[in-house]
């Protein structure tokens, strides 16, 4: 496994160890502007960590027999929604800092809605 590999999963982990810190200042807070923006961008940075590992594990085992099956190109598109959606995150804490967790409902209501009617399309696909 490349270097480059284990410090993206590493960094990733480590990210991911952020998040109960950024919720809980969030909660605490009373979603100030500074609480509001620490987790929009502990958000994000999962999020690029994530698809710079997608990237990374596609283009090191993207060779016969290692092929991306429809799961595998599900879960990137996935991880790119996401990523887009923790630059609105970001943005509205920037803004509106009061409506960070409204926003956030409405954006994983919005993966989900997205990831469903692309599984419908690909059944229904004549």
């Amino acid at each position: 496994m490349p270097t480059t590999i284990i410090i993206l999963n590493s960094t990733y982990l480590a990210l991911i160890c952020l998040l109960p810190f950024a919720t809980a200042w969030l909660k605490d807070s009373g979603l100030t502007k500074s609480s509001a923006i620490a987790f929009a961008v502990v958000i994000m940075l999962v999020d690029t960590c994530q698809l710079l590992l997608f990237r990374g594990m596609i283009h090191l085992f993207l060779q016969p027999p290692y092929l991306l099956t429809a799961h595998d190109h599900e879960e990137y598109r996935s991880v790119k929604v996401m990523l887009a959606l923790s630059g609105i995150y970001l943005l509205v804490s920037l803004t509106y800092p009061h409506f960070i967790l409204v926003i956030i409902v409405a954006g994983l209501g919005f993966r989900v809605f997205t990831t469903h009617l692309i599984r419908w399309l690909a059944h229904h696909r004549p």
